[in-house]
């Protein structure tokens, strides 16, 4: 049997306790976090793009976006370790993920 996903549409709300949580890309672009989701949001049409975040984390602490609008950076709490992840905001892949060592 097939096993089957369940992927989100739709997702409402930001996280408020989380540093910097909302940027603009341009006139008509927003990206936030909500959940444990970065949302792209394109404002005039209301179209919705995810980037699911790391499953095994306390949730998004802070994000920030380069000045080139290219990647976004995303601060995740972990259970054990903090974890910083670099995503591409084009093709809305992880190009890099960064861990705090260990001490």
């Amino acid at each position: 049997m097939a096993t089957q996903v369940l992927v989100p549409k739709h997702i409402y709300g930001i996280k408020a306790n989380c540093k910097d949580n909302i940027w603009y890309m341009d006139d008509g672009m927003v990206v936030y976090p909500a959940g444990n989701h970065i949302v792209i949001l394109a404002v005039a049409s209301g179209i919705q793009k995810f980037i699911p975040c790391s499953v095994d984390t306390d949730g998004i602490t802070a994000i920030a976006i380069s000045p080139s609008l290219r990647y976004i950076a995303v601060a995740e709490q972990g259970v054990k370790r903090a974890v910083v992840n670099v995503y591409d905001l084009h093709t809305l892949k992880r190009r890099k993920k960064l861990l705090k060592p260990r001490h």
